[in-house]
């Protein structure tokens, strides 16, 4: 479980750091990022996968 959380986390920051060099798709790519760091603190917490 420890290893789909970071996953989770790496891909948002890594969608925020291209959200910077894609001015085009930013917010999409940060709104996708805020949804991943919503779901890994959601496992986090022990409430399992968004539904």
């Amino acid at each position: 479980m420890r290893q789909a959380i970071d996953f989770l986390r790496q891909s948002a920051d890594e969608l925020r750091n291209m959200a910077s060099s894609a001015p085009d798709i930013s917010d999409q790519l940060r709104r996708l990022a805020e949804e991943l760091d919503a779901t890994a603190s959601h496992i986090e917490n022990g409430r399992g996968a968004v539904p």
